[in-house]
């Protein structure tokens, strides 16, 4: 199945789950919903516009919310991907990549500031215009993170037109380590995988695989950072700054992850080093296990 056929699939579901009626939907767009299932249909975008254009008038606007949440839930590409993401942050990066995969009609960007992601998307020249399909995108953007089991993106202004979509969010909260070491999914190998087949190797090696299973020494190790922190007397950011360079992430991560410029976060990190007496995150980090060893 083509990943548009897939996100199509999995929107018919949410919508018999929110109650909303589907009979007649696909009338026209030459498939039909066995065929969906099969996995053998090559849906095109103009059938994708002939769905949502007689969708709009049975979805009202307070429903756009719940439908965009409970699609995300159900599609295996996006819920697959998100195993390998180390939090809100890192997350909304790779899931508009893997939005502009899956929805080739469309480019999405989002650009990471201090003051909050901002969202584009435009409809490529020559394609049908769809406003439900960006107002949809919107709210996927605010239920983005309830994949990670985060909160869902506060908004600060949106935009929508038939053809594009303008939309700047609220920073959103790190999870902390013992959430992203705790994430796992019931989804199985054949489906992760199969899911990601839309993926090519260049586009592999930039997932980060930060998924491991809880186990004994979570609790421990998170402990252990706390009372390092209050030891050294760290503030609250810089907590947070040594939290993630313990979990492997570079200082260029952790500014994506906390929203904050790379310098910024340098500077965190030398005020860490000073006052742990430090020289480097090797040094730092050595000393902070064997901090937790004692």
């Amino acid at each position: 199945m083509t990943s548009l056929g897939t996100t199509l699939l999995t929107a018919l579901q949410a919508l018999r789950v929110l109650g909303v009626e589907t009979q007649g939907l696909l009338d026209g767009t030459g498939v039909d919903e066995r065929a969906l299932q099969a996995g053998d249909v090559h849906l095109p975008w103009d059938a994708m516009v002939r769905v949502l254009d007689r969708l709009e008038p049975r979805l009202p606007a307070h429903q756009h919310g719940p439908l965009a949440a409970e699609w995300l839930g159900r599609h295996p590409t996006f819920r697959a991907a998100a195993i390998f993401t180390r939090g809100p942050a890192s997350w909304l990066e790779l899931f508009w990549r893997l939005a502009g995969l899956t929805h080739p009609a469309v480019e999405y960007r989002l650009e990471a500031a201090p003051a909050g992601p901002r969202l584009t998307a435009r409809l490529k020249r020559g394609a049908r215009p769809c406003r439900l399909w960006f107002e949809l995108m919107h709210h996927w953007a605010v239920h983005a993170p309830s994949l990670l089991k985060a909160s869902p993106l506060a908004v600060r202004s949106v935009e929508v037109s038939s053809t594009s979509l303008a939309a700047r969010y609220e920073p959103p909260e790190p999870t902390s380590t013992l959430e992203r070491q705790s994430r796992a999914t019931r989804l199985p190998l054949r489906t992760i995988f199969g899911s990601l087949r839309t993926l090519d190797r260049a586009r592999l090696r930039r997932f980060q695989d930060g998924h491991q299973l809880a186990g004994p020494g979570v609790e421990r190790t998170t402990g252990s950072r706390e009372h390092f922190a209050a030891r050294f007397s760290l503030t609250t950011r810089e907590h947070q700054v040594l939290a993630l360079l313990a979990d492997g992430l570079l200082p260029a991560e952790i500014a994506r992850e906390l929203s904050m410029s790379v310098a910024t976060a340098r500077v965190h990190l030398k005020r860490i080093y000073s006052k742990t007496e430090t020289r480097g995150q090797r040094a730092l980090l050595a000393r902070l296990e064997a901090e937790a060893l004692q």
